[in-house]
C-alpha cells in the first residue's frame, strides 16, 4: 500500500499553534507582551514550530515530485511556490517568517527588545492556518480513496472571526476571544491567502503521476 503523501499528524499540529497564539498571546497589549517573558517565549516556540512543521511537510511533498533535497528552508519554500504547491503570497510569507525564526534563534536579545514577533503575530497565525487548510485539502485529494471534495478557501480576517466564534466554554476563554476580536478590529493590514481547489487537485494529480515514473 502506498504510504500517505501528507503527514496527517504533522498537519494537525499546524492548527494547534495558531489557535494557541490567537487565544493566549494575540489578545495581549504590547506592554503586557513586553514585560512578561512567558508569552514571548511561547510565541518564539510557536514561530519555530510553524516553520519547522510546514517545512517538514512541504519538503516531503517536493521530494516526492522531484527527488530534490534542500540546504535551506527558504530554498524549499521557493521551490514549493514554483511547483504551485501554494500561492506565491503564502510562500513569500513563509520565507519572511523563516528569516524571523532565524533572528529569534541567533539574535534573541534584539528580538526581545524590539518585540519583533509581537508585530508579526497576526501574519504568523494566518500563515499557520493557511498551511493547515492547504495540507488538509491536499490530503483529501491525494490520499483519500476515492479523492474527497475540496473547495476554495480564503484565510483572512473573516476566517479568524469564524475561529473566534467557535471559542465557547469558560468565561476565561470567551474573554480571551473577545479581546482577540477587539485587537483584530484595530489592525490596519490583515494578510489574506487564497487557496484554490483546482490548484490543489492539480498538485495531487502530479503526485500520483510521479509514482508511475
Amino acid at each position: 500500500m502506498q504510504p500517505a503523501f501528507v503527514d496527517k499528524r504533522a498537519v494537525y499540529r499546524l492548527h494547534h499553534f495558531p489557535g494557541r497564539i490567537l487565544l493566549n498571546i494575540y489578545p495581549l497589549s504590547r506592554s503586557e507582551y513586553g514585560r512578561t517573558s512567558m508569552p514571548r517565549r511561547a510565541s518564539y516556540s510557536y514561530l519555530n514550530e510553524t516553520i519547522e512543521t510546514t517545512y517538514k511537510v512541504a519538503s516531503s511533498l517536493v521530494r516526492q515530485l522531484e527527488g530534490d533535497s534542500f540546504s535551506t528552508k527558504s530554498q524549499c519554500f521557493r521551490r514549493a511556490t514554483a511547483l504551485r504547491l501554494w500561492p506565491s503570497s503564502l510562500g513569500d510569507a513563509l520565507i519572511r517568517l523563516g528569516h524571523l525564526r532565524d533572528e529569534v534563534t541567533h539574535d534573541n536579545p534584539t528580538v526581545d527588545v524590539n518585540l519583533t514577533v509581537y508585530d508579526c503575530l497576526l501574519e504568523l497565525m494566518l500563515v499557520g492556518f493557511a498551511a493547515y487548510e492547504l495540507f488538509v485539502m491536499l490530503h483529501r485529494r491525494a490520499d483519500a480513496e476515492p479523492p474527497g471534495p475540496v473547495v476554495d478557501r480564503t484565510i483572512d480576517a473573516g476566517y479568524v472571526r469564524r475561529v473566534l466564534a467557535r471559542c465557547e466554554g469558560t468565561p476565561s476563554i470567551e474573554a480571551k476571544a473577545h479581546a482577540a476580536e477587539r485587537r483584530l478590529e484595530r489592525e490596519h493590514r490583515v494578510p489574506a491567502y487564497s487557496l484554490r481547489a483546482d490548484a490543489v487537485a492539480d498538485f495531487a494529480r502530479r503526485l500520483h503521476d510521479s509514482l508511475a515514473k
